[in-house]
């Protein structure tokens, strides 16, 4: 089997349409996502790029690429963060409906949930474990 076949045979588009809400393509013009149709020439286009970069977990610049190889659009991966930044009451008003329609579970009496972020991000002349400088002082004797 060729890649592209593979590629169709993974392609989830149409089960996602079915989970989004009715005139979800009008409302990304009316709520701002497509105020400028600069390098999306839709909704469906602006969506799908935005979702790979969202749920599949690549990067800006990996998503811009991909976007182009798949023939959907060529956008930068600056003009592709622009675009999230301007979809985000889109994608809230598509959301909420599937909140609404599959609502988190109650917890246990007593119970109470916490979310932790134990990210840890190494970088460049960073101070080390907890923002302590490990460094050594050197003084003049």
């Amino acid at each position: 089997m060729n890649p592209d076949a593979r590629v169709q045979e993974l392609d989830d588009w149409p089960l996602v349409c079915q989970l989004l809400p009715p005139g979800w393509q009008d409302q990304a013009l009316l709520l701002g996502a497509l105020r400028r149709a600069r390098g999306f020439p839709d909704a469906v286009v602006l969506l799908r790029t935005l979702l790979v970069h969202v749920a599949g977990g690549c990067s800006l610049k990996e998503t811009a690429t991909l976007a182009q190889e798949a023939g959907w659009c060529d956008v930068s991966a600056v003009a592709l963060f622009k675009r999230l930044r301007a979809a985000e009451q889109w994608l809230r008003w598509m959301a909420n409906p599937l909140w609404q329609r599959h609502p988190t579970p109650s917890l246990p009496h007593g119970y109470r949930v916490r979310a932790i972020d134990a990210t840890t991000v190494g970088r460049p002349g960073s101070l080390g474990v907890r923002g302590q400088d490990t460094r050594r002082e050197i003084r003049d004797s």
